[in-house]
């Protein structure tokens, strides 16, 4: 039936199951499901939803279709994640495939330890996407503000007396009052500390050091100073003992400096913490040399530290090029990501480059949000951002990831370039409140490069057993 610009419609869709890439290379990959290869499986009366005309002329999709998923597992023909039109073919992801990714070590799973075509260690890291964490260490704030104080300061300055206006009983003299009513319920951003992180399937840090002089110490910040659980020989410790127990992982630590302090100090401090794992990008948009990723994990280059970037999608001369939305409005983060998605599918893996999923909170909003959520009426915040209110910033996180699933990113991409033929998805997807089920969607971007690498190396063989096999892409 018609419906929201779409159209659904029943086909009968073949999805062929290839051995996993990893199983040879790799000793956890053999807790996989054993099984004959390749599988067959028919998903019979799947609900497909048109985005728009996936053949010239309007013409329907044809019946039968095949995508090849890189790595192996059981799949459940009635639960379908993402079904996307790209040019004449369909993509699929199902569902129960990806619930088998292990988030602590979903890169080995991938084959990051093999250099075979359709393994993930076969690509670059500029090739890859990765979820990330935005603001990594605001899980351990405290009440004390950074000195001298940034601009978040001043925002909450305002917000208190506009909250005062709207007759709360609050001192704003009193800056701890201050930053624990306000101040730390909108500048946490995480609740899980890195091991946790990590254990969610993060494998990107935005770690924002702030120089405490008279201890002689680096914590993490966000208008606030975060606790001693932050410094980076601490976080050092945790990512060198995830490492050791995921031995196909690689994981990237973006540092920046808030204050006086010096970055290469910073730096040399999470170097020594993570010992033979620490490599220093110092140079250049892409890791010097472009080594594929099963060539950095052999050769201990699994912890990357490089300076962070400021700007929205700004040129850079070396490390990542940095994006994010800036806005406390849905409906504005959605479409401005949708945007940089887009951009995606016309760019190449010439450059590292990051997209922010999060809200960016300014006074406006979270007045509104406090006011109007004290006052009863929580849902007259979707007339100023399209949420409805929260006494803090994680509040409007969850309301905001719930907007974030695959099928969308796919369905943006799609609308650009067709999906048999992506070659980059970004690489840093950033996002609040890391939880596997949020970001699990960026290793299943990763499973459509590599069908692709795999489908560029050789035309799958076709069993006959069905007789029901489509063109393969």
């Amino acid at each position: 039936g018609e419906g929201g610009g779409g159209v659904e419609s029943t086909h009968s869709i073949i999805l062929r199951l290839l051995p996993p890439v990893a199983r040879a290379a790799s000793a956890s990959a053999s807790s996989l499901p054993a099984s004959e290869w390749p599988l067959e499986c028919t998903l019979v009366k799947a609900r497909v939803r048109r985005t728009h005309s996936s053949t010239s002329g309007g013409a329907p999709f044809p019946k039968d279709f095949v995508w090849d998923v890189p790595w192996g597992g059981s799949v459940a023909c009635e639960d379908v994640l993402a079904v996307v039109p790209g040019g004449d073919v369909l993509s699929l992801v199902p569902t129960s495939s990806l619930s088998l990714l292990d988030p602590s070590s979903w890169m080995e799973q991938l084959g990051s330890r093999s250099n075979a075509p359709g393994a993930l260690g076969n690509l670059t890291l500029a090739q890859t996407a990765l979820p990330g964490t935005h603001d990594s260490g605001t899980f351990a704030l405290t009440l004390e503000p950074v000195q001298p104080p940034d601009a978040f300061v001043g925002i909450m300055e305002e917000v208190c007396a506009a909250v005062v206006k709207h007759g709360m009983q609050i001192n704003c003299t009193e800056p701890e009052r201050v930053a624990e009513l306000f101040s730390l319920p909108w500048s946490v951003t995480q609740t899980a500390d890195w091991a946790g992180q990590l254990a969610q399937g993060a494998r990107s840090f935005d770690y924002r050091g702030y120089y405490v002089n008279t201890t002689d110490t680096w914590v993490a910040q966000h208008s606030l100073q975060a606790n001693t659980s932050t410094t980076p020989e601490a976080l050092g410790r945790a990512l060198r003992a995830f490492l050791d127990a995921n031995p196909g992982e690689v994981v990237i630590v973006e540092y920046s400096v808030y204050g006086a302090g010096n970055a290469s100090d910073l730096c040399g401090r999470f170097e020594r913490a993570l010992g033979a794992y620490a490599y220093v990008w110092d140079e250049g948009v892409v890791i010097p040399g472009n080594p594929a990723i099963a060539d950095m994990v052999a050769g201990g280059m699994r912890a990357v530290l490089v300076l962070g970037n400021g700007g929205q999608r700004d040129p850079v001369s070396s490390g990542i090029v940095n994006d994010y939305p800036n806005s406390c409005d849905s409906n504005q983060v959605v479409a401005y990501d949708a945007e940089a998605i887009e951009l995606f599918a016309n760019e190449t893996a010439d450059a590292m480059r990051k997209i922010g999923w999060q809200v960016t909170p300014q006074a406006e909003c979270i007045v509104a949000n406090v006011v109007l959520g004290a006052a009863g009426h929580p849902d007259l915040c979707l007339r100023v951002d399209h949420m409805t209110c929260s006494e803090e910033l994680l509040g409007l996180v969850a309301q905001i990831n719930g907007r974030l699933s695959l099928n969308f990113v796919l369905s943006t991409y799609a609308g650009v370039t067709p999906l048999h033929s992506a070659a980059y998805f970004g690489n840093v997807w950033n996002v609040d409140a890391v939880k596997w089920k949020v970001v699990r969607f960026v290793p299943a971007l990763d499973l459509v490069l590599l069908a692709n690498v795999r489908r560029a190396h050789s035309r799958p063989v076709h069993a006959a057993r069905s007789g029901l096999w489509g063109a393969v892409p």
